[in-house]
């Protein structure tokens, strides 16, 4: 169980903060991708001591929406949870960088590939 459980309200309303936070997390996880792309070619060669900044920046910006109470769902596809609770089952509000606000929610922990989103009026009912 997680130590705060969102309304669609409260998550709508966390945005605020939660957004320029998400912003810079998806642009380091772009960094980290490449650089980890071109480190995996050049074989032995030590790794750049930038990777690792920017590998601690990641870090501290999950820690800041962790504390805000929303997880990180998918740094690539951008998309983070609110945790909440639908029917006394598990559920996640959903937003997805670049909308203006949570439209979906997500049943339990599964991946936002293999998980059930329901559209706004599904909001409502949690």
């Amino acid at each position: 169980m997680y130590p705060v459980c969102f309304t669609p309200e409260s998550a709508r309303n966390a945005l605020h903060r939660v957004r320029p936070i998400a912003v810079t997390l998806c642009r380091l996880y772009a960094v980290l991708e490449r650089r980890h792309a071109t480190t995996a070619r050049s074989g032995d060669q030590p790794v750049d001591p930038s990777y690792f900044r920017t590998l601690v920046e990641f870090q501290l910006c999950r820690r800041e929406l962790r504390q805000l109470g929303a997880r990180v769902r998918d740094a690539k596809q951008g998309l983070f949870g609110f945790p909440a609770r639908r029917d006394g089952r598990p559920v996640w509000i959903c937003w997805r960088l670049g909308e203006p606000s949570s439209r979906f929610w997500l049943e339990g922990d599964s991946g936002p590939a293999t998980g059930l989103c329901t559209a706004e009026e599904g909001l409502r009912n949690l």
